[in-house]
């Protein structure tokens, strides 16, 4: 009996042993490999880390903003100046390179003094030719009008005062002699022989525009002479030459005319007319009194040259002396009453005006809209903050 308990409680002892060492087994199996330490009580808690950690700010004294994209710490290349050229090379209507030392601070005008003035550079002239027309007058300043005067025309300068004034450049046409530019340029001079009229104007206004430092201002004018220029050319692009008036021009003398090439033929044929001297050989013929009465031209236009007066009358008695040549009365710009007399001015430096009243008075019809006295106005006023002044064509009356 005592053998069987000894056996049943060696058994039961055997049953608690195994079932702790399952437990004990089944404990190890279920703690973490790793097991995280407890914070010490003097360590500061940290925040749980987010999905996608990022580093942390420095703490600062006071808040910090919402975090700005920081630019790029490589510095930004500083610009170089570009350096003010010191010279400009331009050539003038003799073909000739002019280098031109810049800035240009004293210019001489035998030509062009209207034009500087223009372009805002009036106060650069130091000495002006004395052939200033009355309407040129009316728009320069005192200031350029009461200038040392080098000469009664371009083509006899004072070259002795020319020198004495040192300027930067003269502005001369290309009736200037070789021997007077040579001596302007042997004293360090620069000269440019250019003009105003026909082909040559975009290009010389272009060229004024370069060494005066006026780009923009000359811009600016050739845009609105180009305006008027395309307008013409627009209308007049359908004629034929059967609806063109055939044109008589004359210069400053009896019967001496404008060929091919010539800058009074480019203002007639631009205007829709047919120039009866198209057939010359040369760009300025001298015609035979013969042969305009032979073409019967259906317009006569002459040009008042400053040297025959600037005053009605003067018109008038030009007018008058033309329509008295043997023959002129029969042909058929006589009889219906279109002779007409403009200055100079119109077909120089305001050339665009003298298209204006050639193209009025070869198609009437289709520049009805156009008053070119009132585009003067415009552009005299528009450009020199001046008013016209003074007699600048004549009509005659049938």
């Amino acid at each position: 009996m005592l053998r069987r308990t000894s056996i049943v409680f060696i058994a039961l002892i055997v049953l608690i042993v195994g079932i702790s060492v399952s437990f004990g087994a089944y404990t190890l199996l279920s703690l973490p490999s790793s097991p995280t330490p407890s914070p010490s009580p003097s360590s500061t808690p940290q925040a749980s880390p987010s999905p996608s950690a990022s580093p942390t700010a420095t703490p600062s004294s006071s808040p910090t903003p919402a975090a700005t994209p920081t630019p790029s710490s490589t510095p930004t290349p500083t610009a170089t100046p570009t350096p003010s050229p010191t010279s400009v090379v331009v050539d003038d209507a003799t073909g000739a390179q002019v280098n031109v030392s810049l800035p240009v601070n004293r210019i001489v005008c035998l030509t062009s003094a209207e034009t500087v003035h223009a372009l805002g550079a009036g106060n650069k002239i130091v000495g002006i030719a004395g052939m200033l027309t009355t309407d040129v007058k009316a728009i320069l300043p005192s200031s350029i009008l009461n200038l040392p005067v080098v000469g009664d025309t371009d083509t006899a300068p004072n070259m002795e005062l020319i020198i004495e004034l040192q300027p930067d450049l003269v502005l001369a046409s290309q009736r200037l002699i070789d021997g007077n530019r040579k001596t302007l340029e042997d004293a360090g001079i620069a000269v440019l022989e250019d003009s105003q009229t026909g082909s040559r104007r975009n290009q010389y206004m272009t060229n004024l525009g370069l060494i005066l430092n006026a780009e923009q201002r000359v811009n600016e004018l050739l845009d609105y002479e180009e305006h008027y220029w395309n307008l013409v050319q627009e209308r007049v692009a359908n004629l034929s030459r059967s609806e063109k008036p055939l044109v008589y021009f004359e210069w400053y003398k009896a019967w001496f005319s404008t060929g091919p090439g010539g800058s009074y033929t480019r203002l007639i044929e631009a205007a829709g007319g047919i120039n009866v001297g198209e057939n010359a050989t040369v760009s300025s013929p001298q015609l035979t009194s013969e042969f305009v009465l032979e073409q019967n031209p259906d317009i006569i236009i002459r040009m008042l040259d400053y040297t025959s007066g600037e005053d009605l009358a003067a018109f008038q008695n030009l007018r008058s002396s033309i329509l008295s040549r043997p023959g002129v009365s029969e042909l058929k710009a006589t009889i219906n009453g279109r002779v007409y007399v403009v200055k100079s001015t119109l077909l120089v430096e305001r050339d665009v005006v003298g298209l204006l009243y050639f193209a009025k008075w070869f198609h009437p019809d289709l520049f009805a809209d156009i008053d070119p006295a009132d585009v003067h106005a415009e552009m005299i006023q528009k450009y020199f903050g001046a008013t016209v002044q003074g007699v600048y064509t004549l009509c005659m009356k049938k």
